[in-house]
């Protein structure tokens, strides 16, 4: 996100974890609690005018969820994905 805002590219964040969405709405950044694996969570959010799909999951499980989810949405949408290994 600090990459996008240095560009001035407006960006979107969803997660699940509360706390970490707490900290990220005390600082101000654009986060939503929300399940990226879920189709009308990815429309809510904007897939559909997205220019790209950046996914940051430590789980290699729930970041192949979320690129096939967001594949099946968007055939047409570039994926970047970041997992540990």
């Amino acid at each position: 996100a600090r990459f996008l805002d240095k560009e001035n590219i407006p960006w979107l964040a969803l997660d699940l974890d509360p706390e970490r969405r707490s900290k990220s709405s005390i600082a101000g950044e654009n986060s939503f609690y929300g399940d990226a694996t879920n189709p009308l969570i990815l429309t809510a959010a904007g897939l559909a005018k997205a220019r790209m799909l950046v996914i940051t999951f430590p789980n290699e499980h729930t970041s192949l969820e979320v690129l096939n989810c967001a594949r099946a949405m968007r055939l047409d949408l570039p994926i970047f994905v970041r997992t540990i290994d």
